[in-house]
């Protein structure tokens, strides 16, 4: 249906965004944009602040420099405006030329594929999840909600299996990394319905399993390996600490301590 519509390499960000019917208001400071026909919303998502297809767009708390700014303040109107009026949410995944500082620059952009996203108020801020993505040829056709592709990467996250001790990188795709899934369910089944770091025991999802995130202690995109020592089954709770919290660190050792633990247990057991 769309494999004639070519995608170029060459293409700059301005130029992506207004084949998407979303011109930018201004090529050196806009971050996002809105379609004439206001169908259709387009965000800047920064490869290296998304995290577990979450990616925080507002914080609450202390102002950042670049609210302020006239990118910043476009920003919150074209969220705003999206959310009102039910627009289509779409974010092109870029990379900065430099990652933690808030004056940005983009060193290159995805061009194949845009990310799907959906808006949701959060104790912490706004933030977005990716849904799915779909090819950009599509997308420059219309509405993409029939072309939605779930998303298999994890960037810094999710007898017993081997697992991969160097995930590949998915090219072309979501920043991200392929991950053995058999990992992942392993993982699951051996915390038994608890997690693995407190202890509490999970509640029920509707069919009946325990619900627990499998989270990797060294990140995939920090190399560490994808395999059964490298991944905890958390409550969400201490997930999100896992990530957000101000002893990310000290919760990393833990972490480790206690999979090793487990590890050596089942070995002397014997895997289920």
């Amino acid at each position: 249906m769309f494999e004639d519509i070519i995608v170029s390499k060459k293409e700059t960000f301005g130029k992506f965004c207004e084949q998407l019917d979303c011109p930018l208001t201004n090529l050196r400071w806009s971050w996002s944009a809105i379609s004439p026909r206001r169908t259709r919303a387009v965000f800047t998502v920064w490869a290296d602040l998304l995290v577990d297809g979450r990616y925080m767009f507002w914080p609450n708390g202390t102002e950042r420099p670049w609210m302020k700014k006239n990118g910043g303040r476009e920003l919150w109107r074209n969220i705003t405006t999206a959310r009102k009026e039910n627009m289509e949410a779409l974010g092109v995944l870029c990379y900065p030329k430099k990652s933690g500082v808030d004056n940005r620059a983009r060193s290159r952009f995805e061009r194949e594929v845009v990310l799907v996203l959906e808006f949701v108020d959060e104790p912490d801020g706004l933030v977005a999840y990716v849904r799915g993505e779909a090819a950009t040829a599509a997308a420059r056709l219309g509405p993409v909600a029939q072309d939605i592709q779930p998303v298999p990467y994890a960037v810094d996250d999710v007898g017993a299996p081997g697992g991969n001790p160097a995930p590949d990188r998915v090219i072309g795709r979501t920043n991200g990394f392929r991950r053995d899934g058999t990992v992942r369910d392993y993982v699951i089944r051996r915390a038994q319905g608890k997690c693995e770091y407190c202890g509490v025991t999970a509640f029920r999802k509707a069919s009946g399993e325990p619900y627990l995130e499998a989270h990797h202690i060294i990140g995939l995109a920090q190399t560490g390996p994808d395999m059964p020592h490298n991944v905890i089954a958390l409550c969400a709770n201490h997930h999100r600490e896992a990530h957000y919290g101000d002893n990310a660190d000290e919760l990393e050792r833990h972490f480790l301590e206690k999979v090793a633990q487990r590890e050596s247990g089942r070995g002397k057991r014997g895997v289920a």
